[in-house]
């Protein structure tokens, strides 16, 4: 169970406590302990993956983005740009945070709900620019959390909490949900149908398992993760990871109902191991080139996946002949 908007914190994942009542000030409890927001933000930094989305989704531009892949020069893609209007707050890149960069945008919250970092001493040294909330505690149970495992539901619950949006957060739950739910209902043929997920990469194919956001997506729409791949149980320590890698010259393992490769779509289409699974020979064999839709898919925000499903079901409807 996830973090609650209410003004209780839910038993099974304690992570957030206000957002009913007097909004300010306001507690948010998440991995390092509590954040206290003394008066409503008007400065706010960006710097979790797809914490932009959010705010812009509730109404609010932020003063700086972290765009760690750098896939779009406003710091966010086509689903968000419009909210963006004319702002132009300042992007960040790369994998780390530099504490007097983010500083110096004098803000007076910074959200990181889902990222690779900070670690505690970043997060404490961010906490002392400006309030600095970071990704949900881990559920009571669980031996740890990795910041991706944060689902695009729990985002949008500690982003509006930390706001006291919490009438604005519903909504924009509600109508991704509902979103979900349409395509789930209009498409019974992909209900049970197996689904593989995998980027191009240099050493292979980079095969998800139910934990990233973009399996996660297509099983909420009735899809079943390759159990093959699901089996590999890569997210092991010491390395903690959201994908298993297959062979580029022998990639029979991401042979299921429904093949999805996200990458280079000439070199992919002309790549004759990969064009040989029996997915391929079927028409069912997904090659994915957009880097737009990839970005959607790979953010995974409550905004971002309403631009995906409106691309990708289509396809994958002509793909399974439904």
């Amino acid at each position: 169970m996830g973090v609650t908007l209410s003004g209780c914190v839910d038993e099974h994942h304690p992570s957030i406590a206000g957002g009913d009542g007097p909004p300010f000030p306001n507690s948010i409890l998440h991995r390092y302990g509590s954040t206290r927001i003394a008066t409503r933000p008007e400065r706010i930094a960006a710097l979790g993956r797809g914490d932009a989305d959010v705010l812009l989704a509730l109404g609010v531009r932020p003063v700086a983005i972290h765009d760690w892949s750098a896939a779009w020069s406003r710091g966010v893609g086509p689903w968000s740009a419009p909210a963006l209007g004319d702002a132009t707050p300042a992007v960040l890149t790369g994998a780390g945070f530099d504490v007097a960069v983010v500083a110096a945008f004098q803000p007076d919250l910074v959200t990181m709900t889902r990222t690779e970092a900070p670690d505690q001493a970043t997060w404490a040294r961010l906490n002392e620019v400006a309030p600095a909330v970071p990704d949900p505690a881990p559920p009571a149970g669980w031996r740890e959390s990795v910041p991706y495992d944060v689902t695009w539901q729990d985002q949008v619950k500690m982003i509006a909490s930390a706001l006291s949006y919490r009438l604005e957060g519903l909504r924009l739950l509600e109508d991704t949900e509902a979103t979900i739910a349409a395509v789930r209902r209009d498409n019974p043929g992909f209900a049970g149908r197996s689904v593989s997920v995998a980027v191009a990469a240099d050493d292979g194919y980079h095969a998800f398992i139910s934990r990233d956001d973009r399996v996660r997506l297509l099983e909420s729409i009735g899809f079943t993760n390759s159990r093959r791949i699901e089996m590999t149980e890569p997210d092991t320590y010491p390395e903690k990871r959201f994908h298993t890698v297959v062979s580029g010259t022998d990639p029979k393992w991401l042979d299921a109902d429904l093949t999805v490769v996200f990458g280079p779509g000439a070199e992919l289409r002309a790549d004759r191991a990969l064009n040989a699974l029996p997915s391929a020979r079927a028409g069912r064999l997904l090659v994915i080139d957009d880097a737009d839709l990839a970005g959607a898919f790979a953010v995974g925000t409550a905004v971002s996946i309403p631009y995906a499903l409106s691309r990708f079901v289509p396809m994958a409807r002509d793909a399974l002949g439904e």
